[in-house]
C-alpha cells in the first residue's frame, strides 16, 4: 500500500508550500535559564498537491527540520550533582505529514547531533554575552559526545465536536532514538484548524503549529495534554539524581492568527520533571511564524 502511494506521489515534483520558524524559551515568565531551556526550529514543508484542502497521501506532504535545542541545569554550572548535565543538541530530519482511513498520520526520521561536538555552547555563549546570562561549563561537565538516528511516528483520530469549529484529536506517539518514548494524549482545536490544513507538532512543547493550508483571516486555538512512558534518554543519566524518570507529562495551549499568506501562533506549556533529582515542572513559552508559498 505504502508502495502503491509513493508511486502516486512521484508523479508530481514537490512545489515549497510553508516555511515556519519557531523558537521556545523558558525565561519568559520567570528569567530563568534552567532544564529544557530554550530551542530554535525552522521547518519546511514541501507539498505535491496544491489543494489546502487536498486529502495528503504518504509522501505527499514532506516536512524538513533543522534545529538546535539548548538543555542546561537549573543553575546553570551545576557539575551534575543532584541536577542534569548540560547539553547541546543539534539536529536535522524528515518526515512525511498524511492521511488514511480517517487518521491523521506522521512518520519520519531525525539525526540528532549531541554533546560539545556541536559547538553550540559556543553559540549560547555568545548570546549571553548580549543578554547577560551564564556562561556555559566546562566540556567535561556536559554530556558527552554522541550522535543518534532517531525514527519518529504518530497516528490521530479527528474527532469533529461542532462542525469543524472544534474538534477533539487524540493521539498516540512513538519514537526510538536519542529518547525511547510511547506518547498518548490529545489536542482540542477551536476554530478554523483541522479542516483547513494539516499541522506539525513543535517536538519540546507538542505545540501543533501549521503546515498547510489557510484557514483564515481568522483566530483559532488549541489546547493538548499529554503523558510519556520513557524507555530511555542520552541525555539523562550522566550524573548524580539525573537518572529519566519512568513518565513525563506535557500541557499546553496556543493560539493562532492566519491571515493572507501570514501565520502567527503564540503558545505556553507546562513540562513536567524529567529526572529523579528534578524538583519541579517548568512553563516554557513558544512562538511561531509561518508564510506560505
Amino acid at each position: 500500500m505504502l508502495a502503491l502511494a509513493a508511486g502516486h506521489a512521484a508523479a508530481e515534483p514537490y512545489r515549497l508550500e510553508r516555511v515556519t520558524a519557531v523558537h521556545v524559551n523558558d525565561s519568559v515568565f520567570q528569567g530563568l535559564d534552567r532544564w529544557r531551556t530554550g530551542s530554535a526550529m525552522l521547518s519546511v514543508a514541501l507539498a505535491r498537491q496544491g489543494d489546502a484542502e487536498a486529502m495528503p497521501e504518504f509522501g505527499d506532504l514532506l516536512e524538513l527540520r533543522l534545529s538546535a535545542e539548548f538543555v542546561t541545569p537549573e543553575f546553570f554550572l551545576a557539575d551534575g550533582a543532584g541536577d542534569r548535565r548540560y547539553a547541546g543538541i543539534l539536529s536535522v530530519g524528515a518526515h512525511t505529514h498524511f492521511r488514511t482511513r480517517g487518521l491523521e498520520a506522521t512518520l519520519g526520521a531525525d539525526l540528532h547531533v549531541i554533546g560539545p561536538q556541536n559547538r553550540l555552547h559556543e553559540v549560547q555563549d555568545i548570546i549571553h554575552v548580549v543578554s547577560g546570562g551564564a556562561s556555559a561549563p566546562p566540556e567535561d561537565q556536559m554530556v558527552p559526545d554522541s550522535v543518534w538516528p532517531t525514527l519518529a511516528g504518530e497516528l490521530a483520530r479527528p474527532v469533529a465536536l461542532d462542525e469543524g469549529q472544534l474538534v477533539l484529536q487524540p493521539f498516540l506517539g512513538l519514537q526510538a532514538g536519542h529518547e525511547t518514548l510511547a506518547r498518548v494524549g490529545g489536542d482540542l482545536y477551536l476554530g478554523q484548524a483541522v479542516d483547513a490544513g494539516t499541522f506539525g507538532r513543535e517536538p519540546v512543547t507538542g505545540l501543533p503549529f501549521r503546515l498547510s493550508g489557510a484557514g483564515g483571516p481568522g483566530v483559532w486555538g488549541s489546547l493538548g495534554v499529554d503523558i510519556a512512558a520513557v524507555g530511555s534518554s542520552a541525555l539523562l543519566g550522566h550524573g548524580t539524581g539525573d537518572e529519566p524518570r519512568d513518565t513525563r507529562t506535557r500541557v499546553r495551549a496556543g493560539l493562532g492568527y492566519d491571515v493572507g499568506r501570514l501565520t502567527a501562533l503564540a503558545g505556553v506549556a507546562w513540562l513536567g520533571p524529567e529526572f529523579e533529582a528534578q524538583r519541579s515542572g517548568q512553563w516554557t513559552a513558544a512562538f511561531a511564524l509561518g508564510l506560505s508559498f
